[in-house]
């Protein structure tokens, strides 16, 4: 409200602002959520995926398995990271104060930087090219050495990611207070 051209601060004006605040901060840990639910489907697709029996019976299923694979990390598991990270910081810089600030907050970043650079640097261009590979397979020529290889390498980066996603999630729940400075103890 204005008087005399100048804001005063009045109970319904203070409790608009803090609903409109409230209302924000709601919508963005929704969204965060909406992410880590895009980003865990993807990864549960995954496993699912390659569970399916007769995975690898011949070229053309092999060429389906992993263009699924593929086209979900595409639209659920990065586009669920990047909301994931997007709104993590907006939250971080919005309603913690920024970066360091709080110890377990510091701890599920440094998680989730760990994910992002493990699916974007390492996952993703695996399953790009485990799909490449399988393109090229062919009937009559059908070896699969070149692609167990690229699965042993997901087999060790996925889980990876799933234990990080995991520990990130427990940290957040849980926010754990972490070694603090040891305070001297007074007699």
């Amino acid at each position: 409200m204005l008087v005399d051209g100048a804001a005063v601060d009045t109970p319904a004006a203070t409790t608009r602002e803090g609903r409109t605040v409230k209302t924000l901060r709601g919508l963005l840990r929704l969204l965060h959520f909406v992410g880590l639910a895009m980003f865990l489907g993807g990864i549960l697709g995954h496993i699912a995926l390659e569970q399916l029996p007769g995975a690898e019976a011949d070229a053309a299923t092999i060429v389906v398995l992993l263009s699924a694979q593929v086209h979900s990390t595409r639209v659920l598991m990065m586009p669920g990271l990047f909301l994931l990270i997007v709104t993590g910081v907006w939250l971080t810089v919005r309603y913690h104060g920024g970066f360091l600030r709080v110890r377990w907050l510091t701890v599920h970043q440094v998680l989730a930087v760990l994910i992002l650079l493990n699916t974007a640097l390492i996952l993703g261009p695996i399953g790009t090219h485990m799909l490449e590979v399988a393109l090229a397979l062919r009937p009559d020529a059908f070896d699969l050495s070149a692609l167990h290889e690229l699965a042993r390498q997901e087999l060790t980066f996925g889980p990876i990611n799933l234990i990080l996603t995991i520990a990130a999630i427990g940290v957040a729940v849980f926010r754990p207070a972490f070694a603090q400075r040891a305070r001297p103890i007074h007699k």
